[in-house]
């Protein structure tokens, strides 16, 4: 069961399609809110690219859509952590017009939601939820010590994991499980995205999406999370949290699901 399309959502990401070593899952995951949530705006944060180049690209792709969906420039480092951009405005705008009702998905370096918290404290706590794609929960990479998202901007990912907001947390262990890796063929979004004819990708921001909108294709524990200096996570059990993570999920479902919407999108 879906969650209801009035679900108000924003998109924090670092949409850097088509640069040369970035992934392709920011896409996904805005494809994947555009047709499942109210998707409200997109804020864009350093990361995969420089800022400027994340915000370029997530405008050419919300052409591509005919989506009039409106983007805006965020941290353009970790250096920016605290300071007004034009996402840290919208975001603040957005949460005091509809308090409780507006959920973050946030698919890059926390810096932006961060800045919200340092910059407007109020406005912060009238954050509904908030999705983070980062973190290493049990399964870890040898040789790994943070996962990128949280090692981008370590004081930002501790601020916003060890705040009250009520959170869903898709560590990088859910997408990494080796199941995942041979799921998604680029033959298929070729002609959609005039990418590379062969090889694969981890789809780890629709991974993010699809965990707020059909929670009953995942398995959960609620949890805390803790983040040091260096951006390394660390999730605990704990019943009285108000935040969970994610474990598991019908992996079957969910490629059928977002090469649907992806179809959708682009027909």
């Amino acid at each position: 069961m879906s969650m209801d399309k009035k679900v108000k959502v924003i998109l924090d990401c670092d949409m850097a399609i088509g640069k040369f070593g970035s992934d392709i899952d920011d896409a996904f995951a805005y494809i994947w809110l555009k047709e499942e949530t109210e998707l409200l705006g997109i804020t864009c944060v350093h990361g995969n690219a420089k800022e400027s180049k994340c915000f370029d690209t997530t405008v050419q792709m919300t052409n591509l859509l005919n989506d009039d969906v409106g983007v805006y420039h965020g941290a353009g480092s970790k250096d920016s952590l605290g300071k007004k951009t034009d996402a840290v405005d919208f975001i603040c705008q957005t949460v005091k017009k509809y308090p409780e009702q507006v959920v973050i998905v946030a698919v890059g370096p926390l810096t932006n939601i961060a800045s919200v918290a340092l910059y407007d404290r109020e406005a912060f706590n009238k954050i509904k939820k908030i999705v983070i794609m980062g973190g290493f929960d049990k399964d870890k990479p040898p040789f790994i010590k943070s996962e990128f998202n949280f090692i981008k901007s370590a004081k930002a990912a501790k601020i916003v994991c060890e705040s009250d907001i009520s959170k869903i947390f898709v560590p990088s262990d859910i997408c990494l499980k080796k199941s995942t890796k041979s799921w998604m063929n680029l033959m298929l979004l070729a002609g959609a995205f005039n990418i590379l004819p062969k090889g694969g990708c981890v789809p780890w921001d629709p991974i993010a999406a699809a965990g707020l909108t059909h929670p009953d294709r995942f398995k959960c524990e609620k949890c805390t999370v803790t983040v040091d200096e260096n951006g390394v996570s660390h999730f605990y059990s704990d019943s009285n949290s108000n935040s969970i993570v994610l474990r598991d999920f019908d992996k079957k479902w969910f490629i059928n699901e977002l090469i649907e919407k992806i179809n959708q999108a682009t027909n």
